[in-house]
C-alpha cells in the first residue's frame, strides 16, 4: 500500500508542477504581451512629439471675394506667395521632414496629363518656410490643382499632405500616412 501511496503522492506532484508550470507561462505570455503594447505606445508617443506636416502658407483672403464666393468657393484662405511670386511651403508640425518632395496635379487637365514631375526639398525644419520653384501665375496652379507633399518623419515613417486649391484658394486638406 504504501508503494501506492508514493505513486499516487509522485502523480499528484507532477500535476501539480505541471498546473504551476502551466499558469507560469501564461503570467509570462500576458506580461510580455503587455510589454509589447508599451513599447508600441512609447513609439507612438515619441513619434507624436516629432511628427512633421508640410502645407502651403496661407493668408486670409478679402473679406469680401470670400463672402460673395469668388472664383465659385466661400473658403476665407489663400495661398500666400514669396515677394518673387513663388508658392511657400511651412511645416507646422513639431518633428523636421525628412525626404521631402512635392508634385502638382492640374486637376483642369486629363488624367494622365494632371502630374507635374516630383522636385525634391530634402529636409524642412519645424516652422520653416520654404519658397517653392512653383510660380504662382503657372497654369498648373492658377486654376483648380492639387498640390502633394511626401515626406518622412526623423523616425522614417512616411506622411503625405494634400493641399486643394482653386485659383490660389484653398479649398481643401488632407494629411496622413504615405
Amino acid at each position: 500500500m504504501t508503494d501506492h501511496c508514493i505513486q499516487l503522492g509522485l502523480l499528484i506532484a507532477a500535476i501539480a508542477g505541471v498546473m504551476v508550470n502551466t499558469a507560469l507561462l501564461g503570467l509570462v505570455w500576458c506580461y510580455t504581451n503587455e510589454t509589447r503594447k508599451l513599447r508600441i505606445a512609447a513609439f507612438e508617443q515619441v513619434e507624436a512629439m516629432a511628427k512633421p506636416l508640410l502645407t502651403v502658407l496661407p493668408k486670409l483672403r478679402k473679406q469680401a471675394d470670400a463672402l460673395l464666393g469668388v472664383n465659385g468657393t466661400t473658403a476665407a484662405l489663400e495661398a500666400r506667395g514669396d515677394g518673387e511670386t513663388n508658392l511657400v511651403v511651412k511645416n507646422v508640425g513639431n518633428g523636421v521632414a525628412l525626404n521631402a518632395a512635392f508634385h502638382i496635379n492640374d486637376l483642369n487637365c486629363p488624367e494622365r496629363q494632371r502630374r507635374i514631375d516630383d522636385v525634391t526639398l530634402v529636409y524642412i525644419a519645424p516652422g520653416e518656410e520654404i519658397s517653392l520653384p512653383a510660380p504662382m501665375h503657372a497654369s498648373s496652379i492658377a486654376g483648380n490643382c492639387e498640390v502633394v507633399f511626401v515626406f518622412e518623419s526623423i523616425s522614417g515613417r512616411r506622411y503625405r499632405s494634400v493641399i486643394t486649391m482653386d485659383s490660389h484658394t484653398l479649398t481643401h486638406c488632407r494629411f496622413g500616412s504615405a
